[in-house]
């Protein structure tokens, strides 16, 4: 657009081309020596256009690639059972999550143990796990391999309550109601409870 311009631009199309695609790629990373500059208007226009285009085209860029390389574990929005049929689910062999996805009748790939189900989950095999809560916050929260990485659902799919079996006569059992009712009263408890799960 500018080969009138002859004091910046060579008289063959080749070297005109090339100077054309310097000017653009100095332009577009921010470089600007300034040694070529479009003179004429068409040229200025096209430059203007070719600046706007080259900044939307590399902020779309990385966006992209900041998505791809951020992608975390909160992208599938898993809050009911219902949510889990139409992704890919992990499970520890022989666990509660087991028991629960077969009596929902929830297809799921079978996993060892919790680590391997939480590498797949990090490594995008699966789409999420259902295990024991405390026991993906603890690693969560202490675990250096899965550290902060993992989203937990905020509704549980089901509650799980323990217990300490005793006989019924045992004289343990009221000290021990007491005691445990005591300890959950405490500070202390829920300080534990942050401390070891994060709540």
């Amino acid at each position: 657009m500018d080969r009138k311009n002859h004091d910046q631009s060579s008289s063959t199309s080749i070297k005109t081309f090339a100077d054309g695609l310097w000017w653009a790629a100095v332009t577009m990373t921010t470089v600007g020596y300034g040694d070529k500059v479009p003179n004429s208007k068409a040229g200025k226009v096209m430059g203007i256009i070719w600046i706007f285009t080259s900044i939307i085209l590399l902020s779309l860029f990385t966006a992209n690639a900041s998505a791809i390389l951020n992608r975390s574990v909160e992208e599938i929005p898993i809050q009911t059972k219902e949510d889990l049929r139409g992704v890919t689910v992990g499970a520890v062999q022989k666990s509660s999550g087991e028991e629960y996805l077969l009596r929902e009748h929830i297809e799921y790939e079978r996993f060892e143990n919790i680590d391997a189900a939480l590498d797949a989950l990090l490594n995008d095999k699966i789409d999420c796990v259902v295990s024991n809560v405390p026991v993906i916050q603890y690693l969560n929260k202490h675990d250096k391999r899965y550290f902060n990485q993992l989203a937990i659902a905020s509704n549980w799919l089901l509650r799980n309550n323990m217990g300490i079996a005793l006989s019924e006569e045992s004289p343990l059992k009221e000290p021990i109601d007491n005691v445990l009712l005591q300890l959950i009263s405490e500070k202390k408890w829920q300080q534990a409870l942050y401390e070891y799960l994060g709540e």
